[in-house]
């Protein structure tokens, strides 16, 4: 399959192959080799040829000589799905910690902090306490880079006995596509042979940065400086403009866009109180384009919102020293940019008068306001939310009677895990504990994440990263006598959200 595209790849014209035609070559093998993965062992070994050789999957089994031909061409296939797979935590038996590709929130899934020399842990469940099932704070913090060691403590585990589960990284719902790994399978073509440009990489990035919430002029901004057009000192130096390309600020480099945004000693004592910076550390970029790329493929689209607001506060701060204007202290301008950005996004969710007159005349009132349960239930309302700054997450929690009467109320802080989906599945997770916990038998479970609500209610196995959060909540809800999972609309779910927005 690699050589198919290597060989799309060899000249100009075909340089970017259609989904449709590399389907033909890829979709029996791939879909195939991943789907006999994700069946039992046992299972498995009919494909084999030779019945008694020691067998441990399709992504461990050796290459023997007198398998079947069958088996011989999904093994071909692995390589991809190797790449493009994560493992879900449950009980951490089948995960090796530094053979396995298990971290939801880096951009390789790896480990990559050294193993300890004579060291007894190797598989993930060591780090689980069995007793309480969380993660055991102690021999993580002491086995792993701080941030590594911060990324798995954030991991969400189950409150049950769950197996581990190889997932799909490349879609949403965990599960292979054809289309996702004909994109990885093409990025690893470009890599192995790059171009002048990888366009479809490129395009993808510029998509995510026309889409972060950031006043216009920073994302033009962006724009000129990965183009290497803005007036730095080094191209009015090779314009003739001026005779010195030095950088006044440090007084030891040539002024480049890269050297102005992020290797000068202004702009590092900037960066390094930011606290996700670290994600991006390396000895050196080439160009600022390439600092911009890894950024949209490492952090957040919060993250990369203040890294642009961050990139344009530095190019400003230094047009004012150059035309002695007046600025702050460079130990404000992070602060102040956080500031700025804020005030942008709640100006942006401000509703103009005509679209408040608008609003009022379409949606009729109270239309999605909270409805009491039917009489003998209790409703539970669940909403988590994200805080940026910290790092953390809220749960918010309540429960009322046919009535309306608050039978039980929490509001309660959380670590961030990998995604705000993951968030409000704990919420949800959390509310069925509650529900448990107080004797409720009869429930009516209302959350504003339309996704939770679709997986609750759905019997096939989910593959999504949080799906094990689900599983609990399906397995915990065994113990209620009814149990109902309903979606309403965020002005129905105030409540909840304030006493998460309170965590």
């Amino acid at each position: 399959m690699e050589a198919v595209v290597e060989r799309t790849t060899k000249s100009e014209k075909r340089r970017y192959p259609t989904v449709g035609a590399l389907q033909m070559y890829v979709m029996v093998l791939y879909e195939t080799c991943w789907h006999v993965a994700m069946v039992d062992v046992e299972l498995q070994k009919p494909l084999v040829c030779e019945r008694d050789i020691e067998f441990d999957g399709v992504l461990e089994a050796p290459l023997n000589s007198r398998a079947s031909y069958a088996w011989k061409s999904i093994l071909g296939a692995r390589n991809l799905i190797g790449k493009g797979s994560i493992w879900r935590v449950g009980s951490g038996h089948n995960i090796s910690i530094w053979g396995s590709r298990w971290l939801p929130s880096t951009p390789h899934n790896s480990v990559i902090s050294p193993r300890p020399p004579n060291s007894t842990i190797t598989l993930v469940r060591h780090l689980i306490d069995q007793q309480s099932h969380s993660w055991n704070k102690e021999i993580v913090t002491a086995t792993f880079l701080p941030f590594e060691a911060e990324i798995i403590l954030k991991i969400p585990l189950s409150h049950y006995r769950q197996d581990d589960i190889l997932i799909w990284g490349g879609t949403k719902n965990g599960d292979f596509a054809v289309r996702s790994g004909y994109h990885l399978l093409l990025n690893d073509s470009h890599r192995a042979d790059p171009g002048p440009s990888d366009t479809s990489l490129l395009v993808k990035a510029w998509n995510t940065i026309w889409s972060i919430q950031v006043p216009p002029k920073v994302r033009h901004f962006l724009w000129r400086a990965s183009h290497e057009s803005l007036p730095t000192r080094q191209n009015l130096h090779y314009r003739h403009v001026i005779d010195d390309p030095i950088c006044p600020s440090c007084n030891s480099k040539t002024e480049t866009t890269i050297h102005i945004i992020w290797l000068c000693s202004i702009s590092q004592h900037v960066w390094q109180s930011v606290p996700w910076s670290q994600k991006l550390t390396r000895d050196t970029y080439s160009d600022f384009q390439e600092l911009l790329l890894n950024c949209v493929q490492t952090l957040s689209l919060s993250e990369l919102q203040l890294f642009a607001m961050v990139s344009w506060s530095l190019w400003y701060h230094r047009n004012c020293v150059r035309l002695n204007k007046p600025v702050e202290p460079i130990a404000f301008l992070l602060p102040r940019t956080k500031e700025l950005m804020q005030e942008f996004i709640e100006a942006q969710e401000r509703p103009t008068p005509t679209q408040q007159q608008t609003s009022t005349q379409n949606q009729p009132r109270g239309s999605t306001s909270w409805k009491p349960p039917e009489t003998r239930r209790v409703k539970i309302n669940y909403d988590g939310a994200v805080f940026t700054d910290t790092r953390e997450a809220g749960v918010g929690v309540i429960i009322r009677n046919s009535q309306g009467a608050v039978m039980a109320s929490l509001s309660q802080r959380i670590p961030f895990p990998h995604s705000v989906e993951a968030v409000e599945a704990t919420a949800a997770r959390t509310a069925v504990t509650l529900a448990i916990d107080l004797g409720f038998k009869e429930v009516e479970m209302e959350g504003d994440s339309i996704n939770i609500v679709k997986a609750l209610s759905q019997s096939e196995t989910n593959y999504t990263l949080y799906g094990h959060l689900i599983n609990d909540i399906k397995f915990a809800s065994q113990h209620l006598v009814s149990v109902k999972f309903m979606h309403v609309k965020r002005d129905g779910n105030k409540v909840a959200h304030s006493l998460a927005r309170r965590a």
